[in-house]
């Protein structure tokens, strides 16, 4: 299981990684919509989506939204502004729960959901893609958050005992969580300095800041599975499950990275 786990996670790096790099800001626009659709197909399911015919109706209608947004540069930053919000409304959700599964349940609350989180998502890495440095702020962003990801995996599995949010996600663990953030801490600050990016402190907080985020986005999506009983969002991925479930860190981290990024640059 970790074997294969290790595997799909080196092949979907080498794509995404290749995307950032080497497409311009409109291609990877485009590159980064396609990687949506299956993800907002999996939204559609946990939003309370049963027949395939509206499970697909709900992806296109998502699509279109992103796409309509590239040319509608005018609302970014309201859009980017209200993304960041939700993730806080969402920290709450998981901090309620599960008080909050009642809302996690509701399809309309969760169909309207999907704006913030796919829509912010796609326009902080497109942002982020348009700065003069994007591709190596993106490249950061993914090495914190799969830093966090590798580091809470392991570290709970050798030290894990006391459970993070047991009514949302059991098989987390504070031990985990801390490990994850030093270890997203580390890499990203350690990547900032070999950078030259100034002031090293800045990063350094931020690091944190994001790293708690990934956290958020995280248990969000373990939230809403618990509320529909699934254990994952689709089985698209072997050895993570859904694409969901691969990205549920990234799509809270990418707006509020957006967000706070001018604030250091």
């Amino acid at each position: 299981m970790l074997r294969q786990r290790i595997v799909t996670a080196l092949v979907l790096a080498a794509v995404v990684v290749g995307g950032v790099v080497f497409l311009p800001v409109g291609a990877f626009a485009l590159f980064v919509l396609v990687l949506a659709i299956p993800g907002l197909y999996e939204w559609a399911a946990l939003s309370g989506f049963h027949g395939a015919v509206s499970k697909v109706g709900y992806t296109l209608a998502g699509a279109v939204v992103l796409a309509l947004l590239w040319v509608a540069s005018a609302v970014w930053p309201i859009v980017l502004a209200v993304a960041a919000l939700f993730w806080v409304l969402a920290a709450a959700l998981v901090v309620s729960f599960p008080a909050g599964r009642p809302i996690a349940a509701r399809r309309l609350w969760m169909a309207f959901a999907g704006a913030p989180v796919f829509a912010g998502a796609w326009l902080g890495l497109v942002a982020l893609k348009q700065h003069e440095s994007g591709h190596w702020f993106i490249l950061w962003m993914f090495v914190l958050v799969w830093a966090a990801d590798s580091g809470a995996y392991f570290a709970g599995r050798a030290f894990g005992r006391r459970r993070l949010a047991p009514q949302v996600s059991p098989g987390k663990t504070w031990e985990g969580a801390f490990g994850g953030t030093a270890l997203a801490v580390v890499a990203a600050s350690a990547m900032a300095w070999g950078l030259g990016w100034r002031p090293l402190s800045g990063w350094v907080v931020l690091a944190v800041g994001l790293a708690v985020v990934a956290i958020v986005g995280d248990l969000f999506e373990s939230a809403v599975k618990r509320a529909r009983d699934v254990k994952d969002s689709g089985g698209l991925l072997p050895g993570h499950g859904g694409v969901l479930d691969r990205i549920d860190s990234t799509v809270a981290v990418a707006p509020v990275l957006a967000v706070c990024l001018p604030v250091l640059v």
